[in-house]
């Protein structure tokens, strides 16, 4: 029709616009452009309240204004009218979910503790190992140079060592046949929901400088987050986790115990680095590491997303004396203890062959 404004998007779909409507090819491409990104990075920027949704809205109602001027190169996918199509769409997404339910109670049903357990410890002698190449980027001491060095090759030992038991590690599904890819991009969606009130609550209360450095970071990719909390995995190397789900340990079972006696325990990652704790035990601690040391190793963004605004404050890696350690190791012990008298009790009475013979 004479007036009708038809373009070409870049994948060689015509478009054309519908009569009465007034956006432009470009708002058009906009939208498009906008509409078919993945979605946790065109959402990343959005952190206002209500800024998703006004967003998204803006470009849907551009792209309703435009309807295909011809059937794209290569015809329709579906074919057949829109409800017909939408219809054989849900059918299919139906089928695989369905196959993918159905393999991850498979995985459930096959669940390998010995090999889950082995993953989880290779992850944190990769991120102890990473903590170590950080204090030797700029050790205090020759002293805490030579242990870093030390300790660097005995968690990078550690981890190939346990590679090679693992095998491929995004294989190795959780308790609930859950595997780890699907688990990092279910966790990119925690950070980026909780990025986006933490930039509100910075926003409300103008704390500028701690806005801006969160404001600038960049979304991460699905691959760069952990499988096993909400924070991306290089985080864990700094000793920072981001655990958002995790409720508090039930009382009167072992976690609980452990929480008490060693602050920090319950709430940090699994796969994180295990320097803190050892550190906080006084077990073979890198000599003059203190908190100082630590916060000036934290990149910018971390010391923001922390609160630690670059001074000195209480020392994060306390270096209890001698008898304090000892008291607790004692009373770590004491509770392990107690935990395997529970549940040897809660075991079934074991048959004894030797009772049938007649000798």
């Amino acid at each position: 029709m004479p007036g009708e404004l038809i373009v070409t998007a870049a994948n060689g779909v015509r478009w054309k616009r519908d009569p009465g409507a007034t956006s432009t090819p470009a708002q058009l491409f906009a939208a498009l452009q906008l509409l078919t990104a993945d979605w946790h990075q065109r959402q990343w920027i959005w952190w206002r309240d209500g800024q998703i949704e006004a967003e998204e809205g803006k470009a849907r109602a551009v792209l309703h204004e435009w309807d295909h001027a011809e059937p794209p190169p290569g015809g329709y996918q579906y074919g057949g009218s829109t409800e017909e199509a939408v219809a054989v769409m849900e059918a299919e997404w139906d089928a695989q979910r369905a196959e993918r339910e159905r393999a991850r109670l498979a995985r459930q049903e096959r669940f390998d503790e010995e090999r889950s357990n082995a993953r989880i410890t290779m992850l944190q002698n990769q991120a102890d190992a990473g903590f170590m190449r950080h204090v030797l980027a700029h050790p205090a001491t020759a002293a805490q140079r030579a242990k870093a060095e030390e300790k660097l090759a005995k968690h990078e030992h550690e981890a190939a060592r346990l590679a090679a038991q693992v095998g491929d590690p995004d294989e190795v599904a959780d308790r609930h046949g859950d595997l780890p890819p699907d688990r990092r991009t279910w966790h990119l969606s925690g950070l980026m929901t909780f990025r986006h009130h933490l930039l509100r609550d910075l926003d409300e209360r103008r704390q500028r400088q701690r806005f801006g450095a969160v404001l600038a970071m960049p979304a991460p990719d699905a691959a760069e987050m952990c499988s096993e909390c909400e924070a991306p995995a290089v985080w864990h190397s700094w000793d920072v986790s981001l655990c958002l789900y995790r409720g508090k340990p039930e009382p009167r079972i072992s976690g609980e115990t452990i929480a008490r006696l060693l602050p920090g325990w319950w709430e940090r990652c699994h796969a994180s680095m295990t320097y803190r704790l050892h550190h906080t035990w006084g077990l073979d601690p890198l000599p003059d590491f203190d908190g100082e040391q630590w916060i000036a190793m934290l990149p910018a963004l971390l010391r923001a997303w922390l609160g630690a605004d670059g001074k000195p404050g209480p020392d994060p890696r306390p270096k209890p004396d001698a008898r304090a350690v000892l008291e607790r190791q004692l009373r770590r012990a004491e509770a392990q203890a107690e935990e395997l008298r529970r549940q040897i009790a809660s075991l079934p009475a074991q048959r004894n062959d030797d009772d049938d013979d007649p000798r």
